[in-house]
């Protein structure tokens, strides 16, 4: 179930964490690694509804459930009592239920190989502090990390023969700065990587090394996080680009890639320019880089990756992080960062702070436009046709809005909505959310420079989702609590004479829904073709009636008043009922 990652459950995450000046951070909650062979192997495929209300797994006030997996599935369950702060770990095939006391925050993690799983976990709601450990029987193990965030990543390592050792888990942990290879099963002390971890990227390149930042070096590990060389001084700046990555230090801006040759992971590294400073990557879809160079003259230079050409162009810019390229579509098919090819919106005036500026457009023919201030650089586009583009300005740092105007080439500007989210939407066919009140806004389309509302009061976020059939979720009509959920057609879009967009149509499925407590129930795998929510809702006891909306046969079917959440769970429905005489944790399969 969609749900509001609460403050001891971190939301899933890609184990990846990008390096920048702002350090390293990262949170995972890795639970169902493998899950989908596991369930196969526990149930058959059938998809016709759910045998409701199930039976009882176990009984008990739980709530905020999940799966997890290692040869075996688990249930990770809280108490439904509030001064209750233990995490509950159920063996799925013989339920009953083990306490691990004084779970915060928390990771989870594990395989079908390893034949175990490991929970690493804070004894708090924070994101850094002392680290704990244990498996799933609720064996605490006696290794603790001191000044530590949760796993970056989990590591299968190799044996001496170069084969992975399925059976052994080893985590990517940071501790008091330090990155180790912790493995939580061993009283050993971890494996020291590097003794100050300022920023990390992982899988570069062909070769897949992973690069950490420490002490202004990069240090280099191969994929098993095998030491293989130190390189650069002073970094301030590093970022992934293609199978490079760039990086700035006190010899410049430079280019550094692996490459595996003889055998052997290198890095190949190339001076770009020796006086650069600043270094911004300038364009979301081509690899051009801009910079200061000589640096002390604040110089702009632009760097084509695409033919390693640089240029000094004719522009002032106060900082070249504020300021981004796109190619003119009225010029060349293979356009270059060129003035005459290209429009260059930048930031003056910069708030950094706010994260704004005066909006300037230079435009190929040579002039500039000011299209707005207290702008958003982000928002910044131009339409296809070259006709006109769109930007957020007047933007209220503190309330993520702003004005969304549409200018023209002659530097008119008009303004279209207001109260516009500075974030954006996350889904292609809704443009921006406007008129944004602190709770739910409208979604809306810009096309052929009109703005249309296409759906009101839709919250923030998970008001559009699909399943594995790429069904589209709606939910919308959110008045802070509940709202109506709906599945969207494909329609054309307003403004358009050939149907050459589409949104999606709301058709209502219930009303009365507590967000987010509502998925589809083949979001992750094949399944019954259903979605399910919760109404009724009860906000003093976060419980509502648990029903499900079966998509291909029409019928919407009640499994269990007083629940609190569901979750997917192989070809049935795990659900916590955590009050009353049915207090436990249910299983509704399909049939």
């Amino acid at each position: 179930m969609r749900r509001r990652s609460p403050s001891n459950v971190p939301k899933s995450v890609r184990a990846l964490v990008v390096a920048s000046l702002f350090g390293l951070n990262g949170l995972a909650c890795d639970v169902v690694q493998g899950f989908k062979h596991a369930g196969d192997a526990l149930f058959p495929s059938e998809k016709t509804y759910l045998d409701a209300p199930g039976y009882q797994l176990v009984g008990g006030g739980y709530r905020q459930l999940v799966l997890l997996t290692s040869s075996e599935l688990f249930v990770l369950a809280r108490s439904a009592q509030e001064d209750d702060d233990s995490l509950y770990s159920i063996r799925y095939a013989v339920p009953g239920p083990c306490m691990i006391p004084s779970v915060g925050r928390y990771w989870a993690g594990g395989s079908v190989d390893i034949g175990q799983a490991w929970i690493a976990y804070f004894h708090d709601g924070g994101s850094r502090g002392t680290l704990s450990f244990s498996d799933t029987g609720c064996h605490v193990s006696p290794l603790t990390l001191p000044d530590a965030e949760l796993p970056y990543a989990r590591v299968t390592p190799r044996d001496a023969n170069g084969q992975l050792q399925t059976d052994r888990l080893l985590l990517l942990i940071r501790s008091e700065g330090r990155l180790l290879l912790v493995d939580p099963s061993s009283t050993d002390d971890p494996e020291l990587l590097v003794d100050s971890a300022d920023g990390l990227i992982t899988g570069v390149g062909k070769a897949n090394v992973n690069i950490v930042l420490s002490h202004g070096a990069l240090v280099v590990f191969d994929q098993d996080w095998h030491y293989l060389t130190t390189f650069a001084e002073g970094v301030v700046t590093l970022a992934e680009l293609g199978e490079s990555v760039y990086f700035e230090d006190a010899n410049g801006i430079q280019r550094a890639t692996p490459t595996v040759r003889g055998g052997s992971v290198v890095v190949d590294t190339q001076l770009i320019a020796a006086d650069g400073c600043d270094l911004s990557f300038l364009s979301s879809s081509r690899r051009w880089l801009g910079f200061f160079s000589p640096c002390d003259d604040k110089t702009l230079a632009l760097y084509d990756e695409s033919n390693q050409a640089l240029s000094r162009p004719a522009l002032t810019v106060e900082d070249p992080r504020a300021l981004t390229l796109v190619p003119d579509p009225n010029g060349p098919s293979t356009p270059k960062p060129e003035l005459d090819a290209v429009w260059a919106f930048f930031l003056r005036d910069i708030d950094y702070s706010a994260g704004t500026g005066t909006l300037v457009a230079h435009a190929p023919r040579g002039d500039e436009l000011t299209l707005g201030y207290d702008a958003a650089l982000e928002r910044v586009s131009l339409d296809k046709s070259g006709d006109f583009g769109l930007a957020l300005t007047e933007v209220d740092a503190s309330a993520g809005t702003g004005t969304y105007v549409r200018w023209e080439p002659d530097g008119t500007t008009t303004p279209l909505a207001s109260n516009v989210l500075r974030d954006g939407t996350g889904e292609t066919w809704a443009d921006v959310m406007i008129d944004w009140d602190g709770t739910s806004g409208t979604l809306a389309q810009v096309n052929y420079g009109t703005l249309y509302p296409l759906l009101e009061h839709v919250p923030r976020r998970d008001f559009g989702y699909q399943d594995v059939h790429q069904r589209q979720a709606l939910f919308y009509g959110y008045d802070g609590q509940n709202g109506t959920l709906a599945i969207g057609e494909p329609a054309c879009s307003p403004g358009t004479s050939h149907c050459e967009r589409q949104y999606y149509a709301p058709v209502p499925v219930a009303e009365g829904v507590h967000h987010p407590d509502h998925a589809f129930l083949d979001a992750a795998a094949e399944f019954l073709p259903g979605i399910g929510f919760l109404d009724q809702y009860d906000e003093e006891h976060g419980t509502g009636r648990f029903q499900y909306r079966n998509l291909e046969l029409g019928f919407t079917s009640i499994v269990s008043e007083g629940v609190s959440d569901f979750i997917f769970a192989g070809n049935g429905i795990l659900y916590a009922v955590p009050y009353g005489e049915g207090a436990g944790i249910w299983l509704a399969r399909a049939k």
